[in-house]
């Protein structure tokens, strides 16, 4: 089976992290991120990802209503700084 892979470059995972870091304790969604940090849906999703499998950000369920439609909020677990390198 094939494995698709979908990198995302730092300025898109810093722009992520940076609006995260402003809204604590909030629940968010992808098209709320999207929309505030200029990025398309599925690029902000992907940075998303990426940021919580480095362990820079924790993903926090906040409600269930099934198996696949989850709410979430987001916290910061470490410094991102892979632009300022």
């Amino acid at each position: 089976m094939a494995t698709i892979c979908i990198s995302t470059t730092a300025e898109e995972q810093q722009k992520v992290y940076d609006y995260v870091k402003t809204v604590p304790d909030k629940q968010l969604s992808v098209s709320v991120i999207s929309s505030a940090t200029g990025l398309v849906q599925s690029r902000a999703r992907y940075a998303l990802d990426d940021l919580v499998s480095e362990g820079y950000i924790e993903r926090i369920p906040v409600k269930q209503f099934n198996n696949k439609y989850i709410r979430y909020k987001y916290a910061i677990r470490k410094e991102f700084k892979k632009c300022h390198q």
